[in-house]
């Protein structure tokens, strides 16, 4: 009993608090890794599972606030409480959404926002491979895959997730982008959209239009790697906290084995459709990763 009451009036507390910090994306760019390094941080909480996507599935947004703070229930001191805090929702999904971009500020309006991206091509290549790794699955395996995601689609999206993890033939690299090349050069909604979720400067304006320019921080996939520490030094300044390194480098989460690589020719083709899109993106946010 004694337990009981002492957690709700904890959980109680926390509902004061609003959720201020928000990994929204990209997704194929290492969110997880740097999830993992900022967690270790004694101030940054991120709950009990990284991607929360409350903003994003309807199903879940329903629930309501008082439901998202249960998933900020932490191990952590409480005391730390009242010092300068963050509680972190990382959830991918939500940078593709001018929606979710919504309901965020709705919901914050003075909240951080973190964006890691990944140079598209590659971006693009890691969800294709990971599709067709689900579309390998077993029977079995693909009835709890399209159960669980499923919940966070229309009823159009549904049909084509079914249809993708169900092909008998998955199509080649080559043939998922030309084909998504065709929609958007015709102006239509292209599914699974690996080249469209590269497309990162239309994402981003959509929250530029609601949140100031220095609420963001991005960060370089390919430069986390490289430059980690640096890197986390400058967001642990953008955020107003004291350095403090993981004790250990962590290694990189969901790393796929690819049993094929992207052949120069669609290389030099997808350089081609991106470099208008990058240099968008670099004008956008002040920053040049010379992806081509």
């Amino acid at each position: 009993m004694i337990k009981s009451f002492i957690k709700n009036v904890l959980i109680g507390l926390k509902l004061t608090s609003k959720v201020n910090l928000f990994i929204i994306g990209a997704q194929k760019s290492g969110t997880t890794t740097l999830y993992d390094n900022l967690v270790q941080h004694s101030v940054i909480f991120g709950g009990t599972i990284k991607e929360k996507n409350f903003f994003s599935h309807k199903y879940l947004y329903v629930k309501g606030t008082a439901w998202y703070y249960t998933l900020f229930q932490t191990k952590k001191i409480f005391f730390r409480w009242f010092s300068n805090n963050y509680y972190m929702d990382a959830s991918p999904s939500y940078l593709s959404s001018k929606e979710v971009a919504q309901k965020l500020y709705a919901y914050n309006p003075i909240a951080k926002f973190i964006i890691m991206m990944r140079n598209p091509i590659d971006r693009a290549f890691s969800a294709w491979n990971m599709y067709k790794q689900m579309n390998l699955l077993s029977l079995s395996e693909k009835e709890n895959l399209i159960a669980k995601h499923i919940l966070g689609l229309n009823e159009d999206k549904k049909e084509k997730f079914i249809k993708m993890i169900n092909l008998e033939k998955f199509p080649t690299f080559e043939e998922m982008i030309e084909e998504e090349l065709f929609d958007i050069i015709n102006n239509k909604e292209p599914y699974p959209g690996i080249l469209k979720r590269g497309i990162y400067h239309e994402q981003i304006e959509n929250y530029l239009t609601l949140f100031k320019p220095q609420q963001f921080f991005y960060i370089c996939s390919e430069d986390f790697k490289e430059k980690r520490n640096d890197i986390l030094n400058e967001l642990f300044h953008f955020l107003n906290l004291e350095k403090t390194l993981p004790k250990s480098k962590l290694e990189d989460k969901h790393i796929r084995v690819y049993q094929s690589k992207i052949s120069p020719q669609i290389r030099e083709k997808l350089k081609e459709f991106y470099k208008p899109h990058n240099q968008k993106l670099y004008a956008l946010i002040n920053k040049n990763y010379n992806w081509e």
